[in-house]
């Protein structure tokens, strides 16, 4: 038990601010919500930024890219399953529907992160392996790429539906 409390005493500050954010970005993905176009590029910009970080990490060896293909093809599944939904407020606001796959998503890929962190601090060699290497592509991979998909999907439809609000607005007399 003392093992797991040196782990946690051990952990920087700014990762369990990391984790408060995880945790309120992955309720707020339990409610419909309105936000400002660029606010959805938030979640994305953090999974993004460590999956170069965990990338330039990575051993490169083909199953490492086995792991990124795998972890593409799960994004784009869950991408056509869920079908997340915008909509253009008259605002400037996007109306975002509930996402459950993101909700769940968020703080899994934070899980998986920082026991990667830790088996790094603790033991380097458990991460070159050929499973840890699959496993590390798809963490890396899957959440990156469903969640910039997913915010540019809103931002494409943000930029449709002002084309489509325009055509549709009846004139003024």
């Amino acid at each position: 038990m003392t093992f797991y409390v040196e782990i946690i005493r051990h952990t920087p500050s700014g990762v369990w601010l990391l984790l408060v954010y995880c945790l309120y970005a992955a309720i707020s993905q339990l409610r419909v919500r309105q936000v400002r176009p660029l606010t959805v590029l938030i979640v994305p910009a953090i999974f993004g930024c460590l999956a170069v970080a965990r990338g330039l990490q990575g051993s490169y060896a083909p199953i490492f890219w086995l792991g990124c293909f795998t972890g593409l093809v799960l994004a784009w599944s869950a991408l056509l399953m869920t079908r997340p939904v915008s909509q253009h407020l008259r605002n400037g606001r996007l109306q975002t529907g509930r996402d459950f796959f993101a909700a769940l998503l968020i703080p899994m890929t934070f899980i998986g992160h920082y026991i990667t962190g830790v088996l790094q601090a603790l033991e380097p060699g458990a991460l070159l392996t050929s499973q840890a290497q699959f496993m590390m592509a798809v963490l890396i991979t899957l959440p990156a790429t469903y969640m910039g998909t997913r915010a540019a999907g809103y931002l494409r439809n943000k930029a449709q539906s002002v084309v489509r609000t325009d055509a549709i607005e009846p004139a003024v007399s």
